[in-house]
C-alpha cells in the first residue's frame, strides 16, 4: 500500500512539472514566418503577410502583401509569451488611416498563435479591431 502510494505522488509530481511551460526566448521564433490575421469577432481573414524574427530583440519586422518596406516591430519576452508593439504606420486595411498595433505570441507545436488589438486613427477618429494571429514558419 504504501508503495502504490508513493508511485502515485511521483506520477502527480511528474504530471505538474511537465504542464509548467518554460520561458519563451526571442530565439526560439528566429525566421520567417507566414502569418494570418483573422477578424476575432467574425472570423474573417484580414491579411496574410510575412513576419521576420530574428535571435534577438532587435530587427523584427513584419511585411504586408504589395509593400516593400517592412514595418519595424518592437518585441519582449514575457514568461511564454513575445509581447509585440508597432506603429503607428499607414494602414494597408483602411485608406487615410494610421494604426498601431499591440500583440501577444505564444509558440504552440511549432506554431505562433496570439492575439493583436489595431488601433486605427482617421482624423480625430479611433477604432479598434481585436485580431487572431496564426502563423507557421516559412523558413
Amino acid at each position: 500500500m504504501r508503495l502504490s502510494r508513493f508511485v502515485v505522488a511521483a506520477l502527480v509530481l511528474g504530471a505538474c512539472k511537465n504542464d509548467a511551460r518554460s520561458p519563451l526566448q526571442v530565439d526560439d521564433l528566429a525566421g520567417t514566418w507566414t502569418m494570418t490575421a483573422t477578424n476575432a469577432a467574425n472570423d474573417s481573414t484580414l491579411v496574410t503577410y510575412e513576419m521576420t524574427a530574428t535571435a534577438d530583440t532587435a530587427g523584427w519586422s513584419i511585411l504586408y502583401p504589395n509593400h516593400t518596406t517592412p514595418i519595424a516591430l518592437r518585441v519582449r519576452t514575457d514568461a511564454d509569451s513575445i509581447i509585440m508593439d508597432a506603429g503607428p504606420y499607414a494602414s494597408t486595411a483602411r485608406q487615410d488611416a494610421t494604426v498601431t498595433i499591440h500583440g501577444v505570441l505564444y509558440l504552440r507545436d511549432a506554431k505562433v498563435v496570439g492575439t493583436e488589438s489595431a488601433y486605427y486613427k482617421v482624423g480625430s477618429t479611433e477604432s479598434v479591431v481585436h485580431i487572431k494571429l496564426a502563423g507557421t514558419k516559412a523558413r
